[in-house]
This record gives C-alpha cells, sequence and structure tokens, in this order.
C-alpha cells in the first residue's frame, strides 16, 4: 500500500492522531480510482486532491466488533482542490467535506482501538458521544469510551410513517443504556456554548437517551484561556492543547463541563422555549417571540429544581466537583449549554424563532396564512375595488404598492408614501389600509396612528411593516421627522426589559386624511404619492369587500404576491423610486407657497444684490406688512416667516443660497444671499461679503452673536 498523501498525515495531526491502515484507507483520487468507485462513486476524481476513507464496525453480541465491507457503507472526508476565480469569493465552500455512498443508511462510528467487550462487562464506564471519526479516535486515544455521529442529528436509522420516530441507532442504544452519556458537540466561532440548532440538536439526542434508559449529560468543553472565541472549538483541539490530561483528569474536566443527568431534561426543556439574546442580556421567548424581565422569567421558570455541577478548589490546590440544587431557572440562566444568540432582530419573512444567521426573530408572521393555491382570479374583488377607489391612471401603482411588500418581506421598505386624500367622507380612502394591515400583516406587524399620537407612538413603530397614519388634518410640523423615517434605513427601537437598539427600517406608510392641504409640498418633493380619489358611498360594497378580506382574502394577497415575484411581474417597479407627479402634486405645490414664503421671494430673491438687512429687521418688516393687512395675529405672521427665512439662512453668520423659480413657465435658479452679524458685516461694500460667501461656504459656521 502506498503512503498516504500529506494532506491527510497533515489533516490527523491537528487532531492529534496518525495514519493508521488497518483502519483507514488514504489516497490520491487519480491514482487509485478503484478505491474512488468504491467508497465515493459520485465523486469526480478532478475535483479532489486526496481522500481519506474509515472502516466502520457493528457490535458482535459478544461485544466484539465485524467490519462493514468497504462497499456496503463507507465515510469518506474529501480534500477539494481549492476554488479560484470568482468561486473562490464566496464565503463558505458549498462543497462537502464527507461522502458516503448514494443509498446508504445513517452508522454510528466505533473506534477500533478500544476494548469493547471490557465496556460491555462493567457498567460504570461512561460513553462521550461527539461529532466525526477523527474526534472519537482522539477521545478513544486517551483510554475514554467513545462514540462518532456523522453530524450532530444522525442520530436515529430513519423516519417511521407519519413522523420523525424516537428510536436511536441500534449500536448507539445498546451502547448507551444504563450509563452516564456525555455528549460533547463542537463549539462554532463566535459563541461560547452550543448555537441553537446544535443545541436543538442535542435536546432531541437527550431525550432519545433518556427513553433508552441512559443518563444524559450535555457537555460544553470550555475554551483554554489562551484561545480567541472567534475560533472554533472541538474535543480534539482541546486535547491537542492539554497533551499531558491522562483519561481520569480529561473524565474530570468532561463531567465538571456538563449538567447532571435527571437536570439534563430540565434544563433542555426550559431551552426549548426560550433562548438568552447576548447584547441585549435579554431572554427571548421562542413561542411569542417577546423579551421577559430577568424577575418574570425566573417566576415563570422556577417551578422545578435541578442539580448543576460547581468546581471547589481545596487549601491543598485539589479540584474537586459537586452538584448544588437551585431553582430551574437560575440553573438555565447559568448553564453554559442554554441556546444563545448574538442579537436580535425584526426579520420578515423568515418563520423560524431563529434567523439562519443565529439571530433571534422578532417577527411573528403573517396576519393570515398565505394561501399558495390562490391566483389572480381570486383577488379580482381586491383589483376592482382599488379600480373603484383611485380609478383608471392609479390604481395599478397603488396594486403594486400593496403587493410589493408581501411579494419581498425581506426587503426593506418603499420610499413612496401614498396619501389618500379627499374632502368627501365615506368614499372607502381608509378601507384598503385598514384590510390590508389586519389581514395580510395582522395585528403585530401593523398600526394605525391618529394625528394626535404621532409624535409619541411613531418612536415605538419599529418592528412593523405597515403604518397608517389615520385621518390626519396637518402633518407640516411633523414633516421632517416624517421625512427621516420614510428613508433612514435604521430605526431606534426602546423597549421595556432590554436595552435601546437599531433595527432596519422595513416600515411601509399610508396616509390617509380628508384635509385639503395637509403637507408642505413643493418641486423637490419626491416622497408623497398623491392617488386620485373617487370612491363610493355604498356600505353593502364595502361590507362584503370586508367580508372577503375576513374569510381569508389576506392569505391570498399574500400567495398571488408570491407567484406574481416568480413570474416577475416586479422587475420594472423600483421601491426606492421618487413618487409619480400628477395634477393633484401641482395643486398642492401651489397651496403650500404661504404668504411669507411670497414676500420673501418678492423683497429678497428676486433681487441680484439686494440691501445688507439683519434677520430681526427681516421680520420687523415683514410684521408691520402683516399688521398694515390686517391678514393674520402678528405672533403667527412672525414665525411663519421665520421659517420661511430659515429655509435658506439656517445658522450661519452669512449665506448663499440657490432657490428655484418659475419665470414664463419655465424652472430658473436665483441665487439669494443673507447676512446676519449686521456689525461684523455692514461696514463692508457688497462685494466683499459676496466674495467671502462664495469662497469660504463653510467658514463661519457655529453660534451667532447676540447682537445680530
Amino acid at each position: 500500500m502506498s503512503s498516504p498523501p500529506q494532506l491527510v498525515i497533515n489533516d490527523l495531526a491537528r487532531s492529534g492522531l496518525a495514519f493508521d491502515p488497518d483502519t483507514m484507507r488514504a489516497a490520491n483520487p487519480h491514482t487509485d480510482p478503484a478505491l474512488v468507485a468504491v467508497v465515493a462513486p459520485q465523486l469526480d476524481v478532478k475535483e479532489a486532491d486526496a481522500i481519506l476513507t474509515f472502516q466502520y464496525y457493528r457490535f458482535n453480541e459478544d461485544g466484539t466488533l465485524r467490519p462493514l465491507p468497504l462497499g456496503d457503507f463507507a465515510r469518506t472526508r474529501v480534500y477539494w482542490k481549492p476554488r479560484t476565480g470568482f468561486d473562490a469569493l464566496a464565503t463558505k465552500d458549498p462543497r462537502p467535506k464527507y461522502l458516503q455512498q448514494p443509498g446508504t443508511p445513517v452508522e454510528l462510528y466505533i473506534p477500533p482501538t478500544l476494548d469493547w467487550t471490557e465496556y460491555f462487562k462493567e457498567d460504570h464506564y461512561p460513553l462521550i458521544v461527539t461529532e466525526g471519526e477523527k474526534k472519537a479516535l482522539a477521545i478513544a486515544q486517551r483510554g475514554l469510551y467513545a462514540v462518532g455521529l456523522g453530524g450532530v442529528s444522525s442520530v436515529a436509522p430513519g423516519k417511521k410513517k407519519g413522523g420523525r420516530d424516537m428510536e436511536l441507532l441500534p449500536d448507539l442504544a445498546r451502547a448507551a443504556a444504563g450509563r452516564i452519556v456525555y455528549v460533547v458537540f463542537d463549539i462554532d466561532a463566535g459563541y461560547r456554548g452550543l448555537k441553537p440548532e446544535v443545541s436543538t440538536a442535542a435536546r432531541r439526542l437527550c431525550s432519545r437517551l433518556v427513553l433508552a434508559n441512559a443518563k444524559p449529560r450535555v457537555c460544553i468543553l470550555q475554551r483554554n484561556p489562551n484561545v480567541d472565541v472567534a475560533t472554533k472549538w472541538a474535543v480534539d483541539d482541546f486535547l491537542v492543547a492539554n497533551p499531558d490530561m491522562d483519561a481520569e483528569e480529561f473524565h474530570r474536566r468532561v463531567h465538571h463541563d456538563s449538567e447532571a443527568d435527571a437536570s439534563a431534561e430540565k434544563l433542555l426543556s426550559i431551552d426549548a422555549k426560550y433562548v438568552y439574546v447576548r447584547d441585549l442580556h435579554a431572554i427571548g421567548d421562542r413561542k411569542t417571540r417577546s423579551f421577559h424581565a430577568k424577575d418574570n422569567f425566573l417566576t415563570i421558570a422556577n417551578t422545578d429544581q435541578v442539580a448543576m455541577t460547581e468546581l471547589t478548589i481545596t487549601r491543598e490546590g485539589l479540584h474537586t466537583f459537586r452538584e448544588r440544587a437551585m431553582p430551574l431557572g437560575n440553573g438555565w440562566l447559568q448553564w453554559r449549554g442554554r441556546s444563545e444568540v448574538r442579537t436580535a432582530d425584526y426579520r420578515p419573512g423568515c418563520e423560524s424563532e431563529i434567523a439562519p444567521d443565529g439571530v433571534f426573530n422578532r417577527w411573528k408572521g403573517w396576519g393570515q396564512a398565505p394561501d399558495a393555491d390562490a391566483d389572480l382570479e381570486d383577488i379580482e374583488r381586491f383589483r376592482d375595488g382599488l379600480m373603484l377607489l383611485h380609478g383608471e391612471e392609479d390604481w395599478y401603482h397603488m396594486f403594486l404598492w400593496y403587493m410589493y411588500p408581501l411579494a419581498f418581506p425581506e426587503i426593506n421598505k418603499q420610499y413612496v408614501v401614498p396619501v389618500l386624500q379627499s374632502e368627501a367622507e365615506g368614499v372607502g380612502k381608509s378601507f384598503f389600509p385598514e384590510m390590508v394591515g389586519m389581514h395580510c400583516y395582522g395585528p403585530d406587524n401593523y398600526t394605525s396612528i391618529s394625528e394626535g399620537n404621532i409624535d409619541d407612538r411613531m418612536e415605538f413603530v419599529g418592528e412593523r411593516m405597515f403604518v397608517q397614519l389615520d385621518d390626519v388634518n396637518s402633518l407640516k410640523m411633523q414633516q421632517a421627522k416624517l421625512n427621516s423615517i420614510i428613508t433612514n434605513k435604521t430605526l431606534r427601537v426602546n423597549e421595556k426589559y432590554v436595552r435601546s437598539r437599531d433595527v432596519a427600517n422595513r416600515i411601509n406608510i399610508v396616509i390617509t386624511t380628508n384635509h385639503t392641504n395637509p403637507l408642505r409640498i413643493t418641486e423637490d418633493t419626491r416622497r408623497f404619492f398623491f392617488p386620485e380619489i373617487i370612491g363610493r358611498k355604498d356600505p353593502s360594497y364595502w361590507n362584503a369587500l370586508r367580508e372577503w378580506f375576513e374569510g381569508g382574502g389576506g392569505g391570498k394577497l399574500i400567495g398571488v404576491a408570491r407567484k406574481m415575484r416568480a413570474w416577475g411581474v416586479f422587475a420594472d417597479y423600483d421601491p426606492r423610486a421618487a413618487a409619480p407627479v400628477n395634477a393633484r402634486h401641482h395643486e398642492l405645490e401651489e397651496l403650500s407657497v404661504t404668504e411669507a414664503d411670497r414676500w420673501t421671494e418678492k423683497s429678497f430673491v428676486q433681487q441680484a444684490v439686494r440691501d445688507i438687512v439683519t434677520f430681526n429687521e427681516a421680520c420687523a418688516a415683514f410684521q408691520a406688512l402683516m399688521q398694515a393687512q390686517g391678514a393674520r395675529p402678528v405672533e403667527y405672521a412672525t414665525s411663519v416667516f421665520k421659517r420661511a427665512v430659515n429655509l435658506w439662512t439656517r445658522d450661519n453668520e452669512h449665506a448663499k443660497r440657490v432657490l428655484s423659480a418659475r419665470k414664463d413657465g419655465k424652472r430658473v435658479n436665483i441665487t439669494a444671499y443673507c447676512v446676519r452679524n449686521i456689525e461684523r458685516w455692514g461696514g463692508e461694500d457688497d462685494m466683499a461679503w459676496k466674495k467671502e460667501i462664495d469662497t469660504k461656504p463653510h467658514a463661519y459656521r457655529g453660534n451667532i452673536p447676540k447682537n445680530y
């Protein structure tokens, strides 16, 4: 037999092992295609540099081992050729590390280097269950009995009709019966304990071990102090890092880093309900997707006692271990094997409470279950209703606006806010936002906010998909805040029991109003769309449509939206595009121009170079004009003027602003100058301060003297 490839020798050495020709086969696929054809027929020999195959065994009745023919079953470690080009940029190699013959069952790896007949004679020997052949061999090399799983979930021979069975692999059930069994799985990079999916697999394995009359203990072998948490940590890494540790000392360490048999099932039952969120120091409820305060969690969880292992160091320096009873909730919080995630986030479209990247997912699902069988004809009522409300020109844009977030829930929000504005009541402008919100998104993802609550309630909409600002009168005072919510990529969430945190902004906003002029609209306003509102004052029509929504219409819309995504309907739809500009938009532009705006334009902007005037002098002039006209109360007129002037003076001592105006039906730019510190700049001629502004536009930002 030829020598094994150097790749194989190096890999085994990292686990503290040497190549054993009696229990392993190794080869270069190019030079030994016959071995590849037997152990991994699906492997393309051109893609691999080396292979390592482990000989598998089963127990005989007397505890001796019988080898399985390589042609019947073999697991092979593949050392793939390095990836090149674009493929090498992928964050994770998609090629599997191990292959086994297609169609072969799950098998248990039993190291042949141990005396298993001795094991079965004495029931005081514990058993260690770990991941993979190399780790099992590394443990066996230290003199402890161990078996290896092909994966953390490869514990049963298969499924029974009707669902997953609770059996164990026959050899594992036999070896575990009546014994302490330590489950020692890998700690992944970035984790101090088992990551959630591995913890779930450990819980399932322990449940099966309990049924097999075993006494399971989940072991979290802690990293050595000099090992960074960003490094993956497995039992073979531990053994290599501690070369002088004998079997007895290793057993003591495994026992210390595990939790007791009777307590394991209790801890794992709590672990099935809760997850610890590390960054927030919070306890997440897997079922409700909510957070619990520590005191509240302990009240719920402290219904039983568990025995936790504690380490005591005597005066002589000896390490002793003892088990101390404590309440179940406290035990779970101290348990290193608890399910733990890095942080929490709001992930619409992800059904699992733990997202694939190990984040606690706060999204609780749709308002109605998506109807996968629904088709376009099943939502005809919805489309007809939109056409009736918005007319021929605007209904289809509103249809896409409603359907896009249902088709792409994982994409951040749309940047366009429809404003459903009509002075007429009872025409149905609030109907569709309410129905879509309640029956598609559901009460956990939808909220309706009235005008009086906008300042208070908008602080708590971070984890929402759909927000309706309902029956508002005027949003001009809150428009700047609303614009930031529309465009910001993240929102700050303030919630009881947990730290404040930023979450991705996924809010889609719609406004309904009877007010003629609810917003300040200019030529540059890009985020508000004003669809035509026609409607129909027919309660029976809206009641029938309401019954359709309540009877599963929301689920049909979600199902059709998913199909529209697959059909490519949204290929030309840009959720970040500017809002369509229609006739109603231009009407609101005119309505948004105030008397202060017109006076400022006439008195200052339209002059090429105006006389130097202080800010207070300008306010006084406008105040006098309003007083003479008797148009408005003086205080209100002055405050309006201050806002108008500040649009282009800001807080600079002097400023240059390029404003847009219309002349002869065309848009033209007008340069306007303003000086605020008259004491400093009043003595200079016009060209001096104009030149200063043009050449040093940011030189004088900051506090303005009180005497300006």
